[in-house]
C-alpha cells in the first residue's frame, strides 16, 4: 500500500518518463528527488550485510533503456515482469525481463563487487534468451554495468529504492 502511494506521488509530481510494473507501460513521471527523499526519513539498512540479497521485482523506474524496451516490446510481445536477483554469497547479479508469451525472457548477469555498505558495482558477462525452458547464449556487443546505490530498504526488507550510475531511480519489492 505504502509503495503504491509513493509510486503514485512520483508519477504525479514528476516530468520525465517512468515505467511502472502495475501497468507495464510508460507514463508521465520522473524527477527522482521524491524517491531519494524516502531514504532520508529512515536510515538505510546496510544492504551488503544481507538485506539486499535475494529476488527483487521492479515496480517503477526512470531508466530509459527499460522504457524503450517496454514501448517497443519484443516483436510485439508485451513485457510482463522485470526482476533482479542479487546473490551476495556468490557475488552475482542477474537481471531478467519476462515477456507475456511462452516463457520468453531476456537475462543479463555478471559478477558484482561490494564497494560499501550501500553500493555495489556490477559488470555483465552473460546475456541469454530464454524460450520454452531453453536457454540460448547471445553475444555481448557492449559490456554493460555500473554501480548501484541503495538509497533505502524498508525495515522488513520488502521495499528497496536504488539509484544507479546513470542517476536513474528504481523502486523494487521482494515478493
Amino acid at each position: 500500500q505504502q509503495i503504491l502511494r509513493l509510486v503514485s506521488q512520483l508519477k504525479e509530481t514528476s516530468s520525465a518518463t517512468a515505467w511502472s510494473a502495475s501497468s507495464s507501460s510508460s507514463s508521465s513521471s520522473g524527477d527522482s528527488s521524491d524517491a531519494r527523499a524516502v531514504g532520508t526519513d529512515t536510515a538505510a539498512v546496510a544492504p551488503t550485510e544481507g538485506s539486499l540479497d535475494g529476488q527483487w521485482q521492479l515496480l517503477w523506474t526512470t531508466e530509459s533503456a527499460v522504457h524503450k524496451l517496454v514501448k517497443g516490446q519484443l516483436l510485439g510481445i508485451p513485457v510482463q515482469d522485470i526482476w533482479q536477483q542479487i546473490d551476495l554469497r556468490n557475488k552475482r547479479v542477474i537481471n531478467t525481463i519476462k515477456f507475456g508469451l511462452l516463457g520468453l525472457q531476456l537475462q543479463a548477469s555478471g559478477p558484482l563487487n561490494v564497494l560499501s555498505s550501500t553500493r555495489i558495482y556490477y559488470s555483465f558477462d552473460s546475456f541469454k534468451l530464454g524460450f520454452l525452458n531453453l536457454q540460448l547464449a547471445l553475444p555481448l556487443f557492449t559490456k554493460g554495468g555500473g554501480w548501484t546505490d541503495c538509497v533505502y530498504i524498508s525495515e522488513q526488507d520488502a521495499i528497496r529504492v536504488m539509484e544507479n550510475s546513470r542517476r536513474d531511480t528504481l523502486i523494487l519489492t521482494k515478493p
